[in-house]
């Protein structure tokens, strides 16, 4: 049996007259029925065909005629087995080395030729992507990019004849979905620093971020800047290097992914003496509003802090100082139903940070107690008997008595099992 990726032929043939010889080779895969040409005008008595020229068969023949120029001889091998070739796919889209970006839709075109079967059907195709596994089947598949993960992608269409062989082909692809804008961006203002900070997107696809700033006096953004280390798991930054303390900036950020750079979320922050107090919350009480904040980076060294309030509709009050290490406290005196806004500054030797502020309204509570109650047990010991008279008949029913204090009723139904299906309605 032939089964390697090469056939030989050999043969002898000789001429009494001497004359040179020349050959016309042939091949049949239906035991002599039919033979096509292999090759003609042949001087040598050996030939080398790739296997993948010659259709599968377990009867095959090799036929050889010699030719002297006027005169010819013919010889027939015996039969041979050659194994059936896989079939041969051809990728038409997309292009090796090709790539798209963003939600949009993706044309994976094939189509596979096999030694012995012919050209094949769509449906003998299938795709998969080296990333994502399988993707579909068919000659003609469309994908959206938003489906496949963002990366460098081997795609392969791979094709199956009627024997079960296969076959494929391959080409690479680069593409994907960039990231969102970071979400829940916020930017607060240190000595000479902006601290940044967002929401874990949950997208392990993300390779890392970049920022770029603008300060007050420049009409544009400077270069994107790598954030060193940055991936999936980063959700804050320090930009350094900025005024120490009065610079307004303006700042984005964005994430990259295989995909490329998605779109920058943008936020603002002035840099001051202290460090601007962070996740600032206000909590509406009885007359009162709890305020909490983040404690500052240890970097900071932060002397106080101070806070102050007023009605949506009023001015605002006088500052109040808290202690350094405070980041909680309750605001009482308040109006309950009216709105409030809160500010808060941290300071040091050098002075303020920029205010943080947050909302909320004082309300009263009302508590109320529920008794938790239970369902009463089944009556047990019901019995019914059956009464008759003059204006109709009727049923007494009688049952134990379950010394429950709780039960406030009893209800009953019943049915006539020869005309109804089901009970009638209960009745008190």
């Amino acid at each position: 049996m032939f089964d390697g990726e090469e056939v030989t032929f050999s043969w002898s043939g000789s001429d009494v007259d001497g004359d040179s010889l020349s050959y016309l080779v042939e091949y049949s895969s239906d035991g002599g029925s039919t033979y096509e040409t292999v090759a003609v005008d042949y001087g040598s008595s050996s030939l080398t065909v790739g296997r993948d020229s010659l259709a599968g068969s377990a009867d095959a023949r090799v036929k050889v005629t010699a030719l002297d120029g006027s005169r010819s001889a013919v010889g027939v091998s015996a039969a041979f087995t050659v194994a059936a070739n896989p079939p041969k796919v051809f990728i038409h889209s997309p292009a090796d080395g090709a790539g798209l970006s963003g939600w949009r839709p993706l044309v994976l075109h094939a189509s596979g030729h096999d030694r012995e079967d012919g050209r094949l059907g769509a449906s003998s195709i299938s795709w998969s992507s080296s990333i994502d596994g399988p993707l579909g089947a068919g000659g003609r598949l469309a994908v959206s990019t938003g489906d496949l993960s963002a990366g460098a992608h081997v795609l392969t269409a791979t094709a199956v004849d009627s024997s079960g062989a296969t076959g494929s082909a391959s080409v690479s692809w680069v593409g994907g979905v960039r990231p969102r804008a970071p979400g829940g961006l916020e930017a607060s203002g240190g000595p000479g620093v902006v601290d940044l900070s967002w929401d874990d997107p949950g997208d392990s696809s993300i390779t890392g971020y970049q920022y770029r700033i603008k300060a007050a006096s420049q009409s544009g953004y400077g270069a994107w800047v790598d954030i060193a280390g940055g991936g999936a798991s980063t959700v804050a930054h320090t930009v350094g290097g900025l005024a120490a303390a009065g610079g307004a900036y303006d700042i984005g950020v964005r994430a990259g992914n295989a995909a490329g750079w998605g779109q920058p979320a943008l936020a603002a922050a002035t840099t001051g003496a202290a460090h601007s107090p962070t996740g600032l919350t206000a909590t509406g009480g009885d007359a009162s509003v709890v305020i909490a904040w983040d404690a500052p980076p240890e970097r900071y060294v932060i002397t106080g802090h101070r806070y102050r309030h007023k009605t949506e509709t009023g001015s605002w009050t006088g500052w109040a100082e808290l202690a350094a290490a405070a980041t909680s406290h309750t605001i009482t005196g308040l109006t309950n139903g009216a709105a409030y806004r809160i500010g808060l500054a941290a300071g040091n030797a050098a002075g303020w940070s920029a205010e943080a502020q947050a909302t909320a309204t004082p309300a009263t509570t009302t508590t109320t107690t529920t008794t938790a109650r239970r369902v009463p047990a089944r009556p047990s010991g019901v019995s019914a008997a059956g009464r008759g008279g003059s204006s109709g008949g009727s049923i007494v029913l009688s049952w134990s008595d379950p010394g429950d204090s709780s039960i406030e009723g009893y209800e009953f139904r019943l049915r006539s099992p020869a005309v109804q299906v089901g009970y009638g309605p209960w009745a008190v």
